[in-house]
């Protein structure tokens, strides 16, 4: 909001003493003028005790008698925006009163935005709001540290202790929010109908919260200014506002889940067995002592078009309405899969599908890649998260971000600058809700990115792909979608997710749904995920914080630019494709995995986005899952992204490395490691595997550790020309910590 000065005339002035303390570098200057080059410059932090004030061109000036004798004057407000260059120990303004009344225009904010603010931007301001401010309002609050579950008699904790039972996880409910002796309370009634104060967050010395807020917004009034800017009142390379922009609860649409597990569903994939060990009977119901229906002797074919357990035996249902039961189900269920065809011995048949379902389903899942050694001492009811509930954080997550703190903090310190942005990068977390103690844990990993996003105050979050594993059930995996979009959206931040190899679900055909119809091989594509449904299950969820390019194949690419910055985040789709599987797929190769897409329309867009961006004289922070075929990576296995028969990876990578001036860097995941290479001026990095269960030191990740999570928050710091990466969690051998742009 500017200031009204339509009755001001420049070089209008008044006599007022006061002090001032910056949040935004100031040029100081001979005369009170834009256009005049400063002598030197206030820094953020720094305070300038004035002697009058005074109004010209479009900012208020401060003036003082400077080191050479002479009046010297420093702007500290901009008339046409409203912004504020810092705190001002006296809120009158050079403006000329109207009929002859005081001088007036303070900027102190007014209540009306009381509440609007939390994290970090609320901390930057509440020393500007007065000791014992109350916000009226109502919600509830869940403990989150233990160190600070106490109810105390009045809002200090010097005061009585009121109320000693509380511990994590419990909720009160609260009336008001007060601000007093550097903390945030929250008023309540305890259990006995004792008036008590749980203190919620602190702001000095540094901002923390110590529990969940189901209403977000601090007790602290809006300050003209608080919103940051330089002396234009437009971006500063030397200070922005800190903490990220609430985007405020959004509306969940994950279900909950239902009360049967999926070994008790019937899992709808076909093709066929073909006995090899012994003779068989069809059977007209999954009962082995059924009715016997018809002999099935070595060498003969058995078409299914679904399987089910029963009896803790895996059985085939035929095409002709009969069972014909594949063995006794083992835990791990061990198939021997074929070297040179995808197909799998189970017990006395062949199966023309690579694995059995069921494998997919814990605790029969078999291969050792699929899980940890801890996991077996697991169920995977007992870990499965809520994904529409704030984490509660454990004693080891707590150290995590009490350290990544702390890392923010110490980068900041070292020119003394906030002007971090700081974007989130979360990718390969492979959740499933049924497969592995891990896949159902790493919804807690995505909501342990939201609670920092929310909490330490994330400007951007970006999930790197393969959001989901894909491969159940098409309706199952959908709701398994939605639960994984609700835990991002737990974040209150603006956030993307990127399509990556599994998210169509297309494992379901490649290694559940092979058959031989029509004279050939191929695969049912029944279960696959076609981008126009992954579009309503993901992108619309987040559609508002990312500019996406509509395409013809419904590819997710496109840009954000984050406010008060010059960082663009740009995404990209590797896998970028028709959806024409038509009724069977002969190739596998047909389907999303492995093989990297991206389409000349996309490769055009690129280029048309980072000249706009060059243009603009901004940076550019690219995303992909899959990276690009032709560069030389540290380790062996990171290789994986050079299934690029058509170079489209590398004529993407041609894009962007003519860029290189104006891409800060390239990150994705997919392989599974920790890896960084660079090309062209550009550095590429790839981050492992949010799943604990795969990847780069799976078996040093277990359970509840504080080597469980693996992801990543970036500091871009313009000040210092530096990308710092703060790993939480697991760190590979070949983790690099920043780079310089």
């Amino acid at each position: 909001m500017s200031f009204d000065v339509s009755n001001t005339p420049d070089g209008y002035e008044i006599d007022d003493s006061g002090s001032f303390t910056f949040n935004t570098k100031c040029g100081v200057r001979t005369s009170p003028d834009m256009s005049v080059t400063p002598v030197t410059y206030y820094q953020v932090g720094q305070t300038v005790y004035y002697a009058r004030k005074i109004k010209n061109g479009n900012h208020f000036w401060l003036s003082y008698i400077g080191a050479s004798v002479n009046w010297a004057f420093v702007p500290y407000a901009n008339t046409d925006t409203g912004v504020v260059f810092g705190t001002d120990s006296d809120n009158t303004n050079p403006i000329k009163p109207v009929d002859g009344g005081s001088t007036g225009g303070s900027t102190s904010g007014n209540q009306d935005g009381v509440g609007s603010l939390t994290g970090q931007a609320a901390a930057d301001v509440a020393d500007q709001t007065p000791e014992g401010f109350e916000y009226v309002t109502n919600g509830s609050i869940t403990i989150t540290d233990s160190a600070y579950a106490y109810g105390y008699a009045q809002p200090n904790t010097l005061a009585d202790l009121v109320d000693e039972t509380l511990s994590v996880g419990d909720t009160i409910y609260y009336d008001k929010k007060i601000k007093e002796d550097g903390c945030y309370w929250s008023h309540y009634t305890t259990s006995t109908g004792v008036s008590a104060f749980l203190p919620y967050g602190q702001f000095i010395p540094s901002f923390m919260y110590y529990s969940t807020d189901n209403n977000p917004g601090d007790p602290v009034i809006p300050q003209n200014g608080s919103t940051g800017g330089g002396e234009t009142g437009g971006g500063s390379t030397t200070g922005r506002p800190q903490g990220g922009e609430d985007t405020e609860q959004s509306s969940f649409k994950s279900t909950a889940l239902p009360n049967k597990e999926l070994i008790d569903e019937v899992i709808h994939v076909r093709g066929f067995v073909k006995l090899v060990d012994s003779n068989g009977w069809t059977r007209e119901t999954p009962d082995k002592d059924g009715k016997k229906v018809t002999l099935l002797k070595i060498g003969d074919n058995y078409h299914y078009e679904y399987k089910l357990v029963a009896q803790g035996r895996l059985w085939a249902k035929g095409k002709d309405g009969t069972y014909l039961t594949l063995g006794t189900l083992t835990k791990p269920l061990k198939t021997t899969k074929s070297s040179s065809t995808p197909t799998s011995k189970f017990n006395y048949v062949n199966d023309s599908s690579h694995k059995q379902p069921i494998e997919d389903i814990w605790d029969y899942t078999f291969s050792d890649e699929e899980y940890n050694s801890d996991d077996s001492g697991y169920s995977v009811q007992t870990l499965r998260e809520n994904p529409q509930e704030d984490l509660v954080l454990n004693s080891s997550e707590e150290t995590l971000i009490e350290q990544l703190r702390n890392d923010i903090s110490s980068t900041d310190q070292q020119n003394g600058i906030e002007d971090s942005v700081l974007v989130g990068f979360i990718t390969d977390t492979h959740f499933n809700s049924f497969k592995t103690p891990g896949t159902v844990r790493a919804l807690r990993q995505m909501k342990l990115m939201s609670y920092i996003a929310k909490n330490v105050g994330l400007d951007y979050v970006v999930h790197g792909g393969d959001l989901n594993d894909g491969v159940q059930p098409i309706a199952w995996e959908k709701a398994d979608v939605q639960r994984a979009v609700d835990a991002m959206k737990l974040g209150r931040r603006p956030f993307a997710i990127l399509q990556g190899n599994h998210d169509d679900n297309s494992g379901m055909a490649r290694d559940d749904n092979r058959d031989y119809a029509n004279g050939e091989w191929g695969y049912w594509p029944g279960h696959i995920i076609h981008n126009d449904v992954a579009n309503q299950l993901r992108l619309n969820e987040f559609s508002q914080f990312i500019n996406a390019k509509s395409n013809a194949n419904n590819a997710l690419y496109g840009s954000y630019k984050i406010p008060n910055s010059d960082v663009n985040i740009v995404i990209l789709d590797g896998f970028d494709q028709p959806d024409n599987y038509g009724s069977f797929v002969q190739k596998r190769s047909a389907f999303r995995h492995g093989w990297t897409h991206f389409s000349s329309t996309q490769r055009a867009w690129l280029q048309g986005e980072l000249d706009d961006i060059q243009g603009r004289g901004e940076k550019a922070l690219v995303f992909t899952h899959i990276m690009f075929k032709g560069l030389t990576w540290q380790a062996a296995e990171n290789t994986f992204a050079e299934n690029d028969v058509n170079n489209d990876g590398g004529l993407i990578r041609n894009v962007i490395e003519a860029h290189s001036g104006t891409v800060l860097g390239v990150f994705g995941g997919h392989t599974h490691v920790d890896d960084y290479t660079e090309s062209g001026n550009v550095t590429y990095v790839t981050t492992g595997c949010a799943l604990p269960d795969r990847g780069e030191g799976s078996e040093s990740r277990s359970i509840g550790s504080e080597n469980e999570p693996l992801f990543d928050v970036l500091q871009i710091k313009p000040s210092l020309n530096k990308i710092y990466r703060h790993r939480i969690g697991y760190k590979g051998n070949r983790f690099i910590n920043e780079i310089s742009f």
